[in-house]
């Protein structure tokens, strides 16, 4: 699994609550990051770093993808899921290059944040995922608008309790402090979705 930094936000809660909810008897897990930084960074273990050097088309980035598919081979990774914009853009071409036979991306947003460009960019490399997991029904339009095939996305809902919005959480680093995660009417109607995991 891949994200690209631990700093705090709801994709972040979710990758560290699924890295630290999987059975390790059972699962191999190998996590990575873009930017090793974050309150959540505590309490997950050794985080590969892959940084793209400024810029994800530049070619200090390719080389990070390069380095990133030869991680991926060595360690006989069977499925990659990229968490966010800029894990999908990193994991998944360096997953396909490293042939890791099933490879899932994210989008969990709606994507009103993006460039035109971000947008089409991300859907051209979502292309290559075997599924691309939404956290609710309406950022399906926006990817199928920009070209992701309808029968690739899943919806899979917040993965995380209702309660966990509502919680204080006390973060272990000195940066964080104490964090009030706050949610807005989009989170809203988010959670009032039905919720699944998978």
């Amino acid at each position: 699994m891949m994200i690209n930094s631990l700093e705090t936000g709801g994709s972040v809660r979710q990758f560290a609550a699924l890295a630290q909810a999987l059975d390790s008897d059972r699962f191999r897990l190998h996590l990575g990051c873009i930017q090793k930084k974050g309150a959540f960074l505590h309490g997950l273990g050794k985080i590969p770093e892959f940084r793209l050097g400024g810029s994800v088309y530049g070619w200090r980035s390719l080389r990070s993808r390069l380095r990133l598919a030869r991680y991926l081979r060595q360690k006989q990774i069977a499925v990659a899921h990229a968490f966010d914009f800029y894990a999908n853009l990193s994991l998944i071409p360096a997953a396909r290059l490293a042939g890791v036979p099933v490879v899932i991306g994210s989008h969990r947003q709606l994507g009103d944040l993006l460039t035109r460009m971000q947008a089409k960019v991300q859907a051209a490399v979502l292309g290559g995922c075997d599924r691309v997991g939404v956290q609710f029904s309406g950022c399906c339009a926006r990817l199928v608008q920009d070209g992701v095939s309808e029968r690739k996305i899943l919806v899979i809902g917040n993965g995380l309790a209702p309660e966990a919005f509502h919680a204080r959480i006390t973060c272990d680093s000195a940066h964080c402090g104490n964090i009030t995660n706050r949610h807005d009417r989009a989170d809203e109607r988010r959670l009032q979705e039905p919720q699944s995991f998978a």
